[in-house]
């Protein structure tokens, strides 16, 4: 379960530091003899992991329209890149300024805050895959209990009511 990752492996990147707890109790009894019982219960779970990461990003010349670069894996010749609106080629495959008209992408790819440049020579065919690198942390603390009063009415049929409390960050 702790072992390295597929393209960790394939990006020489090492295994990340990892780190899990999960922890409990039960407690239970009578309230009024043979009448009244009562039942609580509580489980933790807390994990880290830390480390190196890689991920895929688009290159400065894939964000302002120049898709030039792209080639046919089987191939290795140029891909041809169509207007889905008429059908016509991109000349150069390049895709003109003045069709990225999408405020988020554009807003995206002119802060590099919000979405990197790649920082690493990619791999595969293109040289774009995993081609930043970045170290990646995160946190998941999970706590849930219940607590039950169980009456004993000596019935056949019982109900007993029941309080669940479950947080997750």
């Amino acid at each position: 379960m702790n072992a390295n990752g597929f393209f960790n492996n394939r990006n020489k990147i090492g295994r990340n530091a990892f780190k899990r707890n999960i922890y409990g109790g039960t407690f239970g009894g009578p309230i009024k003899k043979d009448k009244l019982f009562f039942f609580i219960d509580y489980q933790g779970a807390k994990d880290r992991n830390e480390g190196p990461t890689s991920a895929t990003v688009a290159p400065l010349a894939y964000r302002t329209g120049d898709l030039s670069a792209l080639l046919t894996p089987a191939t290795g010749s140029p891909r041809t890149i169509t207007d889905p609106t008429t059908g016509a080629l991109f000349f150069g495959n390049m895709i003109p300024p003045s069709r990225i008209v999408n405020p988020v992408a554009k807003a995206l790819f002119a802060d590099p805050r919000l979405y990197p440049l790649p920082n690493n020579s990619g791999t595969g065919a293109l040289g774009v895959s995993s081609n930043y690198l970045a170290t990646s942390a995160s946190a998941v603390n999970n706590d849930q209990g219940d607590a039950e009063r169980l009456p004993h009415n000596r019935r056949r049929d019982q109900l007993y009511p029941r309080d669940l409390s479950h947080h997750s960050e």
